[in-house]
């Protein structure tokens, strides 16, 4: 569990600070993870202020979830945008990533529509790709100030509901190839087939994230997190490597078996362009439970 996996790190790695971050919806987390770790574990472990990070080219459809009360239509039903509201209102911190991508007067403007939908939580824009800003969230989650300070009032109606109408995938391959090869836009189509699929079929993404990797030739990593805009990529793989491995991840609001679908026929489809051989290894597709934590605290806990 996360506390064994803390008392591991310190006895091998002495660390003075442990980043750990949550995986899933990541909705609920001071309720069911911060509060029970103050409580139960406050002498071993002192939380930072809890942050919450949100692409900061998404961050407009974050602004939308609101403006959707005054009747625009929806990106997601109503259930998922309700576990994206959960996620940000239980933020000690809001931490906008991927601020080089905005002009500077861009992201001050986004910053002050977003001021007053959080007015009790600080907002901080960085660039985990160029540095900017990282010393200064750093410097605020060294601060002595605990973290969890708030506790969302969560319908788990409502956030199982959200759970279900997302499916997940994970899959795996292996790529082979006879010639050189740009490795990185063969990542990019396959990031790319699976979005026109996903379109196609009327889902919405939430995250689709790629990897391809070979050992001691480097690796390519790819993601997009919409129905639109271009997918990011990064890394560099080297063109004369004959075989590499490939992961990708997906959270898309549609039904899983289909996602499953969409996915295997993306692969394949990309990999054809390109006269690569790809063997699928695994791939899995599925709904998530519903979320039974194991404790929930309903108050904010004093260690």
């Amino acid at each position: 569990d996360m506390v064994s996996a803390i008392d591991r790190l310190k006895l091998r790695a002495q660390p003075d600070y442990i980043i750990a971050e949550p995986v899933g919806s990541c909705t609920d987390i001071s309720a069911t993870v911060l509060q029970p770790l103050k409580k139960l574990y406050g002498r071993q472990i002192e939380l930072a202020l809890y942050s919450v990070l949100i692409d900061a080219k998404q961050a407009g459809a974050l602004l939308r979830l609101y403006e959707q009360a005054q009747g625009e239509d929806p990106e997601f039903s109503d259930d998922v945008l309700y576990i994206y509201r959960k996620q940000v209102e239980e933020a000690d911190l809001i931490v906008l990533n991927k601020a080089d991508l905005l002009a500077p007067e861009g992201l001050e403007s986004l910053r002050s529509a977003l001021q007053p939908c959080f007015s009790q939580t600080p907002i901080l824009a960085i660039s985990a790709l160029r540095g900017d800003g990282v010393d200064k969230w750093l410097d605020l989650l060294a601060q002595e100030a605990p973290g969890g300070r708030k506790i969302a009032e969560v319908d788990y109606d409502t956030y199982a509901s959200g759970e279900a109408a997302l499916g997940w995938l994970n899959a795996s391959a292996t790529l082979s190839a006879s010639a050189p090869l740009d490795w990185m836009l063969l990542a990019q189509r396959m990031l790319e087939t699976t979005r026109h699929g996903v379109q196609q079929a009327g889902g919405r993404i939430a995250h689709l994230k790629l990897f391809l990797t070979s050992r001691g030739h480097g690796h390519v990593a790819g993601n997009i997190t919409s129905n639109y805009g271009p997918a990011t990529m990064r890394g560099d793989l080297t063109p004369e490597v004959q075989q590499v491995s490939l992961l990708l991840n997906a959270r898309v609001e549609i039904h899983a078996e289909k996602l499953r679908q969409i996915a295997e026929a993306a692969i394949h489809s990309a990999a054809a362009e390109y006269g690569v051989v790809a063997l699928v290894s695994t791939i899995r597709s599925f709904f998530p439970p519903r979320p039974v934590p194991t404790h929930r605290f309903a108050q904010v806990a004093v260690p």
